[in-house]
């Protein structure tokens, strides 16, 4: 009897350590974990240079101009970021150039969400400009206690 418990206590363990071990990498090996961490704005075309993204593993991002907001996003491989303001709002971006250290964006699009007469309506907004903007990894923590602007 006592064999047998034993048995099932190895068991429990090496199942327990197996689903850690595909839970931890599978976050890392997602297309967009190169995303994953804080990111710093370097230059853009609109001069507002002192801003900092920080996307998480679970589709949440965070933004330096909204304080501890969280907001939702999408990546959509190869090369296309859409960021999520709530149900207000969203705006489309072509990523230029992503690597471990550099996030270069060129904003394609800004969708604005409303109700009109109980329908939802969608409706480009803004001046039509399509900015480029060059950001800086600040750190690679992928996980939400690592975040810069909480």
């Amino acid at each position: 009897m006592k064999k047998y418990k034993l048995y099932w206590l190895f068991a429990t363990v090496l199942i327990c350590m197996a689903t850690y071990l595909c839970f931890s990498c599978y976050y890392n090996h997602k297309p967009e974990s190169v995303l994953y961490g804080n990111w710093s704005k370097l230059d853009s075309e609109d001069g507002y240079n002192d801003h900092v993204l920080t996307f998480d593993w679970n589709g949440k991002y965070y933004d330096s101009n909204t304080g501890s907001e969280t907001w939702n996003y999408q990546f959509i491989e190869p090369d296309s970021l859409i960021l999520y303001h709530h149900a207000f709002y969203e705006e489309r971006y072509k990523i230029l150039n992503l690597t471990e250290d550099t996030l270069t964006i060129k904003q394609s699009e800004s969708i604005f969400h409303a109700l009109d007469m109980g329908e939802e309506i969608e409706a480009p907004y803004g001046d039509g400009s399509t900015p480029i903007y060059t950001y800086s990894r600040i750190n690679r923590n992928t996980t939400p206690e690592y975040n810069v602007i909480r």
